[in-house]
């Protein structure tokens, strides 16, 4: 799927750029801001996605989480958006 700004991110899919996740869900983290600005970037080593199901999964190329840790759709805001890039690079994510 892919999806370009504006578009709605709250539905739940099961391919990425022509890969097929594990089982349907939503993308998060940097799928989920590649796939909603279309951008043109290498992956990175694993992707993360939600799914509708209550168990975390880990495989080599996806991190599988529980519906809980879907957030809002805020990746046209902007603070949020760098949280999450932070979040996803594993660094502190306090601002001032």
């Amino acid at each position: 799927m892919n999806r370009h700004h504006g578009d709605d991110n709250s539905q739940s899919v099961n391919e990425f750029h022509g890969l097929m996740l594990p089982e349907p869900g939503k993308l998060v983290g940097y799928a989920a801001l590649i796939d909603n600005f279309g951008l043109r970037v290498p992956f990175p080593s694993q992707l993360t996605m939600t799914s509708d199901r209550h168990v975390r999964i880990s495989t080599e190329a996806w991190q599988i989480l529980t519906p809980r840790h879907e957030s809002a759709d805020t990746a046209h805001d902007g603070r949020a958006t760098h949280q999450a890039v932070r979040r996803a690079a594993g660094r502190n994510t306090t601002t001032r």
